[in-house]
């Protein structure tokens, strides 16, 4: 005859879908290259939030990052400034990427594939969209907390209107606001 359950022993953890540690694993080697690639990184972050997410909507977020970063001039004349316009002008313009504050509720927001999907995202995430399209066509970028930096004399902010942040002598400075950005010194390991 069955029993009831009575108080017992904790019961164990479901165990993680295929891939689960493999994958922390794989971002955790990522993260750590000499040169991390913030796509790879996003889409490794993008399959544990969204399951849907496989191999082949990995591939396509890198195939549209690629076709984006061809659509960009290579080396414009008029250096960095020029980089900030043509990619502010294909990105923002043309392609029609951008955010609000109602793209903060929303999780696609958070993630690569949808980003790029919506054309709608978080500033973060806008940001590396512009840096990855710009390094791939050939732009010598860094970031900046939302904002993508093409040199230190130029900087464009992928959110609102996508303008390129005014240039002054000796390094940007974006309106409304004071001072003079640096790139940040390398992250020590």
């Amino acid at each position: 005859m069955p029993h009831a359950p009575g108080p017992g022993p904790e019961p164990e953890p479901e165990p993680e879908p295929d891939g689960g540690r493999a994958a922390r694993r794989q971002f955790a080697d990522a993260a750590r290259a000499e040169r991390p690639d913030l796509a790879v990184l996003c889409l490794l972050i993008g399959a544990e939030a969204d399951p849907a997410l496989d191999e082949a909507g990995g591939d396509a977020v890198q195939i549209e990052l690629d076709r984006l970063a061809g659509l960009l001039p290579y080396s414009p004349a008029g250096g960095p400034g020029a980089w900030a316009r043509n990619l502010a002008e294909l990105l923002g313009t043309r392609c029609g990427f951008g955010g609000s504050p109602a793209d903060y509720r929303r999780l696609e927001s958070s993630l690569l594939h949808e980003v790029l999907r919506r054309r709608r995202g978080l500033p973060i995430l806008l940001s590396v969209v512009w840096m990855e399209v710009a390094r791939r066509a050939g732009a010598p970028v860094y970031g900046w907390p939302c904002r993508v930096i093409s040199s230190s004399a130029s900087a464009i902010r992928p959110v609102r209107t996508s303008w390129p942040i005014r240039s002054r002598a000796g390094g940007c400075s974006p309106r409304r606001t004071r001072g003079c950005w640096s790139p940040a010194p390398p992250v020590s390991r």
